[in-house]
């Protein structure tokens, strides 16, 4: 009578213990890439990793697998046009039970005094990592007190710290303001820990040409030079250079003076003060000009 007990009993544990079952597996959510599609049948049979562990601390999981085609009816609307289709599934060929303890997890080491981290292997579809009881449970069943929120967040702050928030498609840190390094300009670098991009030679005390210092805001060399007004600086040669030249006021019929960095005129060699009616003398062109050419009346 109780061997037959314990046959009952190792008969129910080997038909519910972790490995490959049979089960129905809708196409969409295999495959929510192709939105634009229907398929026929909607669900497909599959090999999935399924049953219990012999402990809490285990869960179960495939160990490998295989791809397998399925022939489907594919519909795309607006018409329902129909096509026979392969779609290829994964299917699952070996199960085992992996310890829920995940073997590196920088989350644990950063909120070791808060919540437990979550496993290795994500929770199947429909259940979420519960980390007060260190287990997947239903979406519905998880509910954080406050107290428990709160240890989450400061487990979080202890991890990425006041400036960073975790980004859980990649769990990794990143900057609350946006900020990469790709976005700060050369010689510039993204510190980490103030999200802010940082000049790359800032305390090194950057080598500058003769002529030039390092200048911190522009992170980089610039000319140690201060030009008067009429002699504007030139970034390329660090020299103040005269805005007039040689060239400018012979253009414009004058002489260049170096001293002032401007055009004169000559004067008139031969000044003629008196003109006849309806005209006036120039000192640019030195002759008597019809008076309706005169600038001001103009």
């Amino acid at each position: 009578m109780q061997s037959h007990m314990f046959s009952v009993i190792l008969e129910e544990i080997q038909r519910t213990s972790c490995q490959p079952r049979e089960v129905c597996v809708e196409v969409s959510k295999e495959h929510p890439e192709s939105t634009s599609q229907f398929y026929l049948p909607r669900c497909v049979a599959l090999h999935r990793c399924g049953g219990c562990c012999t402990s809490e601390a285990f869960y179960c999981t495939n160990t490998s697998h295989t791809l397998v085609n399925k022939t489907l009816m594919e519909l795309t609307p607006p018409r329902m046009e129909r096509s026979v289709v392969m779609v290829t599934f994964v299917n699952h060929t070996s199960c085992e039970c992996l310890s829920k303890r995940p073997l590196h997890s920088i989350i644990r080491r950063a909120a070791a005094d808060y919540l437990c981290s979550p496993p290795e292997a994500p929770c199947a579809s429909g259940l979420l990592w519960d980390p007060v009881n260190c287990l997947c449970v239903s979406t519905d069943a998880i509910n954080y007190s406050d107290r428990e929120t709160e240890a989450l967040d400061s487990g979080l702050l202890a991890l990425c710290g006041p400036n960073r928030v975790l980004e859980e498609s990649t769990c990794e840190c990143v900057c609350r303001n946006g900020l990469t390094k790709d976005s700060c300009d050369p010689g510039w670098k993204l510190d980490h820990d103030t999200c802010e991009c940082q000049c790359e030679g800032k305390g090194e005390g950057k080598w500058c040409p003769a002529g030039q210092r390092w200048d911190e805001e522009l992170c980089g060399c610039v000319c140690d030079v201060d030009c008067p007004g009429n002699q504007p600086l030139n970034p390329d040669t660090c020299l103040c250079q005269c805005r007039e030249s040689p060239e400018s006021c012979l253009r414009q019929g004058k002489r260049f003076n170096p001293n002032t960095c401007s055009c004169y005129r000559l004067p008139c060699r031969k000044p003629r003060r008196v003109c006849q009616a309806g005209f006036y003398y120039s000192h640019q062109v030195c002759q008597c000009i019809p008076n309706y050419m005169r600038p001001e009346w103009n």
